[in-house]
């Protein structure tokens, strides 16, 4: 069966581990308990307790479930709202045609050497399936997690990390036609391909890429409309259109596409009839207009 590695998983959790509180690691501490006192005195990091999920099954690539509850009686709402981005992408939607999921474990520098791979921590909990580990070094790179969460080593796919979050931090007005944007705020560049000289992604390597993209725009007239779209080698692959609306408005777009190494990617106007204007970041509420990605597989 084919494996796949989901940065977005990574991404998630990354954010998870580094957004809770002290007091909200406690409080996840107490809900899962029945895990014993003595590995939960262990935990004072939220990469620390995210990790301990993991090994024990209460979180995964394809299961998110129990993570989301935990937040909710934390009362980090903000983080759960991460979790049900990740849920209802196309990514997640599509892990049910893959049994087998990397959880982040590689023995890379060492055979049967285990480590994590967010931070090189040695493995302190394993459910190896039966007969597992077995592959040495032809299998020895990647673990992953069946369907009923126990694990087994799989060859490495020399995939590199690619991904990328840029975010306007300024409105731009009234855009005319053939206009290119730059997303100026880069929040995440993994792999080197966004250009925010040119607010184009330069493809490092050829894969599957996801790549999604968000604006927020100003009320119009009756007859007003703009066109945004997504172009790869200037071939357009994606629109998202706003007619007139009395209220401020929000157009999306997800793409999944194969690029070969070196392929360009951005987002430009093709028409605005009206005074539109895309709106940057609030201050108080965060980003407005996103452009974002990552590398699936390659």
């Amino acid at each position: 069966m084919e494996s796949v590695v989901f940065d977005s998983y990574r991404i998630l959790t990354k954010e998870v581990a580094l957004g809770l509180s002290p007091e909200n690691i406690k409080v996840i501490k107490f809900l899962i308990r029945d895990v014993g006192k003595g590995v939960l005195e262990k935990i004072t990091r939220g990469t620390d307790l995210v990790q301990l999920l993991e090994e024990r099954c209460m979180l995964s690539a394809e299961n998110v479930e129990k993570l989301s509850t935990l937040l909710q009686v934390a009362g980090r709402n903000d983080l759960d709202k991460n979790v049900q981005q990740y849920v209802e992408s196309a990514i997640s939607r599509n892990l049910s045609n893959h049994d087998r999921m990397w959880i982040g474990l590689n023995d890379r520098q060492t055979e049967g050497h285990w480590v994590w791979d967010s931070d090189n921590s040695t493995l302190t909990y394993n459910d190896w399936s039966l007969g597992e580990p077995n592959g040495g070094e032809t299998e020895g790179c990647c673990v992953f997690c069946d369907a009923k969460c126990t694990w087994s080593d799989w060859p490495y796919t020399n995939c590199p990390t690619v991904a990328f979050r840029t975010q306007l931090t300024h409105d731009v007005a009234s855009p005319s036609a053939d206009f290119h944007f730059v997303f100026d705020d880069i929040k995440l560049n993994i792999g080197n391909g966004y250009n925010n000289h040119h607010g184009t992604v330069v493809a490092p390597v050829s894969g599957i890429f996801f790549l999604s993209y968000r604006f927020t725009i100003t009320p119009g007239t009756s007859s007003s409309l703009i066109r945004l779209v997504m172009k790869i080698n200037g071939e357009i692959v994606s629109h998202a259109m706003s007619a007139y609306e009395s209220h401020y408005i929000t157009a999306s777009y997800t793409n999944i596409n194969h690029l070969n190494a070196g392929d360009d990617v951005w987002l430009e106007v093709i028409e605005n009839n009206d005074s539109f204007a895309i709106i940057g970041n609030i201050a108080t509420l965060g980003p407005y207009s996103v452009f974002e990605g990552f590398l699936i597989t390659c």
